[in-house]
């Protein structure tokens, strides 16, 4: 098989190696950016190189006026591949002797057995029927030497049947295997009826009829056919052999006229074809799908291509074909593939078996091993390592002096790839003596000319400019431009790439308008070529906005930038070094348009990118913070912008540019701020050393020292109103903050009181934990109440309603944390916080109320609990909103406050109230209803009816329910028998509570939950029902055994505590001798 070599299809490529080059932009701040090799290998189709990326941006006058740093342009450099000089014959050579002479013979053998038969159309048939004409059909029959028919699949085919036809044309193809010398192939027509066919003819095709060159095609005269004319078929017959080398021939026509669709598509063919004849596992097979992939490289998809060449490997490994200098050669192409699609382990596995194979076979001290070493070299440069990159392309160059190749073009260019990995390591002037010597080598061979020349011209020039010298730089790329308008591939990515490089040597020079030109027409190459979606297509898109805003088109600079954005976000590459300086560019062109917040929010972006990649501490990084500060005066945060200036100097101290031009525009622009904040001392001591540097470098009589000699010079006035501005916006900015911090730790605090809540109402509560929690809760609010405290008076103090919530959760809060005084002292302050914003008389200032009223009466002060508890009665009734759950609590509260001060006649004047509403609102029978009843019950001396309490009717039908559902010891069962005893006890019936009390206990203990709040309502409420019963002992015993599981519960100092401690003290003062 006569297919392109997998070596030379890397001419497209072009081949040989993937070369980077580092970029490095001297900048007018007095330093070097280094180049950093973080290769990128997606490029355009014809052309996929790696890439490196550099960094710069602007700088900014005294007065925060934006102006462009001419070396502030981002740029990414590229070189072309290694070509290998090879050339086709050389890899047929080593196809032609990679096989045994033994396998090919079968192979041929194999293919010269498997036939593509084609039976086209037939003429002059005998009609065989009688009402219409024929119906035809042919069968192609193989014949063994001996005559006899052969059997097995694929040993005949059938055409289709064409109905009333005497000239069928059937155009019908299909596969016979088997076929021998002194075979032959007999075809036969017939006419199809439905009981029997009738015979019409037939032809028979020999062996000998396909020599010599494997194919037969003619009319063939049927004999037998009945009838005196002649009737012909024409057919046409043809070995695998003979079809695969047609389809490749044509194959590689089409690629030579870089047809390579067409190329693809007849690889297809002889790739169906060998799989028909069983002959794709084999080295055969192999070279053919690497033809393919290479094909599939050459059109740019090398995706596709990485998965042919991974299938031409497992082709070889399966045909035992692995160990030849063509498969090391495929080795190498499947590596570059792996390399071009981001898969450097793929790439360096292909590399390290190539050059096994190589050595092997005993073909590595090679111009392939030459090359393969170049792919190595590249590929240790695109993970970053220039050093062992340079050391592999010397030993690269080492074996081409040994095999005699130095001295001519492919020399050259792994010269300008050694030249590439020492420019990425640093070593620009070693780099430019290597590219020199590169560009004699090309001088001499008649090679300048050409794309590599154009490309040495390009990276020479990026290495002049990172050395400083602007002038042969653009030189450089000027040539560069000559060889690709004489070549017509200016209009290619390469071109646009070059004009990229032009432009950032023109910016460089000063010369906007030239760069900016040059940048665009590289923009609109990238557009035709479809190639913008790249990480060099965001560059440019940098670069035309650095040069926009150079020559005062300030929205379309930001229009550019912006798009240059939407590429990185788009490919991804935003979050890189060359991400950080599109958003600092950015940042800039906002501040020109008066955008400060959006440039902070750009500056603040890249600096957290920068540090987060490890290179904020540098000049490129304190030229960021300093443009933030200014960013931050445009927006009149000063005090935030010195932070920023104080930064940038510490920076710029640590990388010894302080004394340069950047040091003295920074200690300028810190002058400035502080003269804006008041600090004149300060801004006298900066001014005066940025002036002391100026006059050392001769920029006194620039535009930036005569605005430096401005600022030291201006008025008292102008500093007064920058001062009084900057002063308000300060003050403003700093209550925000606190008001802000208040209002979290009012948040925090509110959260840890719930949890507390939460936790005591449960089952078993640690009260411990609780306790913690309300305190931390306690400790938030109180710092959040000192900071409304210190603002004074205003918005958010504590004089407004913002105050009065702060100054209600810290008393709910200490409530929880049982620190009674405290929450009267801060629900009190919240009291006299809403009356003071005319906030009281509003359902919060009646919650309010209700809460300070509980907290009175748990200390015991009954004339003060009844007082608030009036003023919050009052303030819903004159809101209409006694109907309320919260009022009807209150209300009920408000009685009960009353019975304590003795009151019993307003007591109950406002029970009756309550039970009014009950009743109106068809409550009387909730829980809160019966309990209003009760004690209204209470205080007239009315027993209750139990057949007409609505709460014991709903206990009872609670039991009821939960009995059919199985056993009541459940926590729902003790507490609806809880219930139930409740409710007995009010309606007077003693022995039926006690009963169903002690039932619940026994629940409760069942279930262990018999040490919480609801055993000591078990308990207290047994012991009410002996008190009622007349055994002032047995009550007396049970308070003090409900008083223990209170201590036991740390639940004491609770509502429910204090009601248990009152009951006890009057049961002892009832039986002072109880038990």
């Amino acid at each position: 098989m006569g297919g392109t070599s997998s070596r030379s299809a890397t001419r497209d490529i072009p081949a040989g190696s993937i070369a980077v080059d580092g970029t490095g932009h001297q900048r007018s701040l007095g330093y070097d950016s280094m180049p950093r090799g973080a290769p990128n290998p997606h490029s355009a189709p014809s052309d996929p190189r790696l890439r490196a990326t550099g960094k710069d941006g602007y700088i900014y006058d005294a007065l925060g006026r934006p102006s462009v740093d001419p070396n502030a342009v981002f740029v990414q450099d590229q070189v072309w591949q290694v070509v290998d000089e090879s050339g086709e014959s050389s890899m047929q050579a080593r196809r032609a002797t990679s096989s045994s002479s033994t396998a090919k013979r079968e192979l041929q053998e194999l293919h010269d057995s498997v036939l593509r038969v084609s039976i086209q159309w037939a003429k002059g048939l005998r009609n065989a029927d009688w009402l219409s004409k024929s119906d035809p059909y042919c069968v192609c029959k193989l014949r063994t030497p001996i005559g006899e028919l052969a059997t097995g699949e694929k040993r005949s085919l059938r055409t289709p049947t064409i109905n009333d036809c005497l000239d069928p044309v059937w155009h019908y193809e299909g596969i016979i295997s088997g076929f021998e010398r002194g075979g032959s192939l007999l075809f036969e027509v017939f006419d199809e009826d439905v009981l029997k066919s009738d015979f019409l003819g037939r032809a028979v095709v020999h062996h000998s009829d396909l020599l010599p060159d494997g194919q037969f095609e003619q009319e063939l005269q049927l004999d037998d056919t009945g009838v005196a004319s002649a009737a012909v078929l024409k057919v046409r017959v043809a070995t695998t052999a003979f079809e695969l080398a047609k389809v490749q021939a044509a194959a590689r026509a089409h690629e030579r006229l870089g047809q390579h669709e067409l190329a693809l598509h007849e690889y297809a063919s002889a790739h169906e074809f060998m799989e028909e004849a069983g002959s794709l596992r084999s080295e055969l097979g192999a070279e053919l799908v690497e033809d393919m992939a290479i094909a599939e490289r050459r059109r740019g998809e090398f995706s596709k291509a990485l998965t042919r060449f991974r299938e031409a490997q497992d082709l070889r490994g399966k045909a035992g074909a692995l160990r030849t200098s063509a498969a090391a050669d495929m080795l190498a192409d499947l590596g570059t593939m792996c390399s071009v699609t981001n898969d450097v382990e793929g790439a360096r596995e292909a590399y390290d078996a190539a050059r096994r194979t190589y050595e092997q076979v005993g073909a590595f001290r090679s111009p392939e091993g030459a090359t393969l070493l170049t792919h190595l070299g590249n590929l240790r440069l695109q993970s970053g390592d220039a050093s062992s990159a340079i050391r592999v392309f010397n030993e690269a160059l080492e074996l081409q002096k040994q095999c005699g190749i130095d001295d001519t073009l492919q020399g050259a260019v792994l010269l300008i790839n050694t030249g590439v990995a020492q420019h990425a390591s640093g070593r620009i002037e070693e780099a430019l003596k290597v590219f020199d010597t590169a560009k004699e080598l090309m001088d001499r061979a008649g090679g300048l000319w050409t794309e590599d020349g154009a490309e040495l011209l390009r990276n020479r020039g990026i290495a002049l400019r990172q050395q400083g010298d602007f002038l042969k730089a653009k030189v450089c790329f000027k040539e560069s431009k000559m060889i690709r308008e004489q070549l017509k591939s200016l209009q290619t990515e390469a071109g646009a790439r070059l004009l990229t490089n032009l432009g950032a040597a023109q910016a460089m020079a000063l010369e906007f308008r030239a760069a900016l030109s040059s940048c665009e027409e590289a923009w609109r190459i990238r557009l035709a070529t479809g190639t913008m979606e790249s990480s060099e297509g965001a560059s440019l898109l940098l670069n035309v906005g650095c040069m926009r805003q150079a020559v005062g088109d300030l929205s379309g600079a930001l229009a550019a930038l912006e798009g240059a954005q939407e590429v990185r976000e788009r490919t991804g590459t935003l979050q890189s070094l060359a991400g950080a300086e599109l958003l600092r560019s950015i940042g800039s062109a906002c501040m020109s348009l008066q955008d400060p917040a959006r440039a902070i929010e750009n500056f603040r972006e890249a600096r957290k990118l920068r540090q987060r990649l490890g290179a904020l501490r540098n000049p490129a990084g304190a030229e960021l913070v300093r443009g933030l500060g200014l960013a931050l005066v445009q927006a009149h945060r000063i005090d935030e912008a010195l932070q920023a200036y104080d930064e940038a100097k510490e920076i710029c101290r640590a990388s010894n540019c302080l004394d340069r031009s950047a040091g003295a525009l920074l200690l300028h622009n810190m002058g400035c701020a502080k003269q804006a904040a008041g600090d004149e001392a300060g801004a006298m001591q900066c001014m005066t050393e940025a002036k002391a540097t100026y006059e050392r470098l001769g920029l006194m009589d620039s535009d930036v020292g005569k605005a430096l000699q401005n600022s030291l010079t201006r008025g008292a006035e102008e500093l007064r109103l920058m001062e009084e501005r900057a002063k308000e916006h300060a003050e403003k900015a700093e209550r925000d903050n606190a008001l802000q911090k208040a209002a979290e730790l009012e948040q925090r605090g509110e959260e840890l009181a719930g949890k507390s809540a939460a936790l005591k109402k449960t089952a078993q509560p640690d009260r411990h934990i609780e306790l913690g929690l309300a305190e931390k809760a306690v400790r938030a609010y109180e710092e959040a109440v000192e900071i409304r405290r210190s603002l004074g008076k205003g918005p958010g103090s504590l004089s407004t309603p913002q105050g009065a919530h702060a100054l209600a959760g810290l008393g709910a809060a200490r409530a929880l944390a049982n620190n009674l005084d405290g929450t009267i002292e801060a629900l009190s302050r919240a009291k006299d916080s809403l009356q003071l914003a005319g906030s009281l008389e509003t359902v919060e200032g009646a919650e309010l109320l209700g809460r300070l009223a509980l907290a009175r009466g748990k200390r015991g002060d009954a004339v003060g609990e009844v007082e608030e508890y009036t003023q919050a009665v009052d303030i819903y009734r004159s809101l209409s909103l006694l109907k309320t759950p919260d009022a009807l609590v209150l209300l009920r509260s408000f009685g009960e406050s009353r019975t304590e001060l003795g009151d019993k006649a307003r007591a109950i004047e406002a029970l009756k109230e309550a039970r009014a509403i009950h009743q109106e609102l068809g409550s009387l029978g909730s829980e809160e209803g019966a309990r209003v009843e009760a004690l209204l019950n209470k205080l007239q001396d009315v027993p209750m009816s139990a057949d007409k309490d609505p709460a014991l009717e709903a206990a009872e039908e609670e039991i009821k329910k939960l009995q059919k559902e199985g056993p009541l010891a459940t926590p729902q069962g003790a507490h609806a028998l809880l219930s139930l005893g409740a409710a007995r006890g009010r309606v007077g019936d003693l022995v039926g509570a006690l009963d169903a009390l002690a039932e619940a206990q026994k629940c409760y203990q069942a279930v262990g939950t018999m040490e919480s709040e609801e055993g000591v309502a078990v308990l207290t409420n047994m012991a009410y029902a002996h008190e009622k019963r007349g055994d002032a002992a047995a009550g007396l015993k049970l308070y003090r055994q409900a008083k223990s599981l209170c201590e036991s519960i740390d639940m004491l100092e609770s509502e429910t505590g204090q009601r248990v401690l009152k009951a006890l003290t009057k049961a002892e003062e009832t039986e002072p001798n109880g038990s």
